[in-house]
């Protein structure tokens, strides 16, 4: 099976990072506007794109301040199935390291490519969500 991942740094407490992931309120501010679920271990996620399809993720685990994980339970192409993960340590520097993994993929064709690129950029939204504390969703 063939994973997406991505690294990315952040000026902010792991717990910070934690709750823009594990909540609702956080998604909504990074991710898309359009989010259903509490965010709590057992319950989905259903994130919704105006124009596009809608993916629903059932949680896996939610362990504050340093681990998420989901799994995809509807969603277009490969995507049902495959799992994303969250790593979330302090560093020495005082910022937060966020490991992503997105695995569970056949081959690396069709929304495979589509998927990595949008994680990179959400990666991204996350990151000046929390750094700044200003919501910007990627999606409205």
């Amino acid at each position: 099976m063939t994973e997406i991942t991505h690294e990315i740094k952040i000026k902010a407490i792991p717990e910070q990072v934690f709750d823009a992931i594990a909540t609702p309120d956080g998604m909504r501010s990074w991710h898309t506007a359009l989010v259903e679920g509490t965010g709590e271990m057992g319950s989905v996620w259903n994130l919704k794109f105006a124009g596009h399809p809608h993916f629903s993720w059932h949680i896996v685990t939610s362990q504050a301040p340093a681990h998420v994980a989901w799994e995809c339970v509807d969603g277009p192409g490969d995507s049902v199935g495959t799992t994303v993960d969250y790593r979330i340590s302090a560093t020495d520097d005082g910022r937060t390291l966020l490991e992503f993994t997105h695995a569970g993929w056949p081959n690396t064709a069709g929304s495979f490519r589509k998927c990595n690129t949008l994680w990179g950029a959400l990666m991204h939204q996350l990151q000046q969500y929390v750094e700044t504390g200003q919501p910007a969703p990627a999606f409205r």
